[in-house]
């Protein structure tokens, strides 16, 4: 005898203990051969669902179940489609449901549903859980440096993010900027902004893309560079607190120059991007790019970030990010350098 047969039996017997008391007037008699004084509430998916005034709502099995009479009006509903309301008594050679129209004998095996007045068919399919709604979180940041004596020097930038995140999507729109300046000449001055959409399902390491990202510099020279790619993204590892996630797609840049020159140019996008939460304390994200051009291997780009954000109080408000991030451009103007590399500490704004 197992521990849910133990169990079931040791139910019975305290009911049994406190029938005499009982104000049900429903009756189900037992396999075994008790019989229980209980309130029927509905039969359905091969149990009985009933109250008794000792242990509250049970679930028996209709396995255990030799014959049941209701003393109330109860919906039926048979095999063949047909519902009625009556009265039950499932006992004897002669079962039957007492309806305002007459008694009707039935056979307690087509029986497959039972059900209180103004109560639900217990086999009535129930709704499917609605869908997540989307979350937007937004992302502010802000940080200025300077320093004088020998040399002048000043530095400011800031961005903002807004992320959506869907059930099986999330998309990420994104605008940041950055001015420095060192003994009056200007030495950093950009604006950067962009789209980025993935989809995925929750459970699946496969995803689509799609990214548009538009650049302005003044110190490269470039009056307008946008990047759009498309493609398909594989996740090794997708966890809460883990993910690291690869990208290979198509991408069109486009440039216009200051000087009036302009470049177009179709090439391969490539990404990867590695999460990583520090147990409560921080989380540590890397993300890098590499776009060469299908029509001069010598023409591409490289961007990559590193950080760290650590929260600064319990309710994950504010946090203090620092990092470092490489651009590297392989055409540029005449007398600019290829490589730039930005070490900065901001202090983040997150909210929903």
């Amino acid at each position: 005898m197992n521990i849910i047969t133990r169990r079931f039996k040791l139910t019975l017997i305290c009911i049994l203990i406190f029938n005499t008391i009982s104000s049900y007037a429903d009756v189900i008699k037992t396999q075994d051969g008790s019989h229980l004084n209980v309130k029927i509430k509905s039969f359905g998916k091969g149990k009985f669902v009933v109250e008794s005034q000792f242990a509250g709502v049970l679930n028996i099995q209709h396995a255990d179940v030799k014959d049941f009479i209701t003393d109330e009006d109860m919906y039926v509903a048979l095999d063949d489609g047909t519902t009625f309301l009556g009265k039950l008594d499932i006992s004897g050679k002669i079962k039957k449901i007492r309806t305002k129209g007459g008694i009707l004998e039935v056979s307690g095996n087509n029986i497959v549903a039972i059900w209180e007045k103004g109560a639900e068919n217990p086999l009535t399919p129930k709704p499917d859980k609605p869908a997540e709604k989307p979350t937007w979180g937004y992302k502010a940041n802000i940080h200025i440096s300077g320093k004088t004596g020998n040399s002048e020097k000043f530095n400011s930038g800031g961005g903002l993010k807004a992320t959506r995140t869907g059930l099986d999507n999330k998309l990420i729109i994104y605008l940041k900027g950055e001015r420095s300046r060192e003994n009056s000449s200007t030495t950093v001055k950009e604006i950067v902004a962009g789209i980025d959409y993935e989809s995925s399902q929750k459970s699946s390491k496969h995803s689509k893309y799609a990214r548009l990202e538009l650049e302005t510099d003044d110190i490269e020279l470039v009056d307008l560079r946008s990047t759009a790619a498309v493609g398909y993204g594989y996740f090794f590892k997708k966890e809460d607190n883990q993910v690291l996630r690869g990208r290979t797609g198509l991408q069109v840049r486009n440039e216009e120059f200051k000087s009036g020159d302009t470049n177009s140019s179709l090439g391969i996008d490539l990404g990867l991007y590695h999460m990583k939460l520090l147990s409560d304390w921080g989380k540590l994200t890397s993300d890098l790019t590499y776009t060469p051009s299908f029509e001069d291997i010598g023409d591409y780009r490289i961007y990559h970030e590193s950080s760290l954000s650590i929260p600064l109080a319990r309710l994950d408000f504010w946090k203090l990010k620092i990092g470092i991030s490489n651009e590297y451009n392989s055409l540029i103007a005449k007398g600019r350098k290829r490589l730039d590399t930005t070490y900065f500490t901001h202090l983040v704004l997150s909210w929903e």
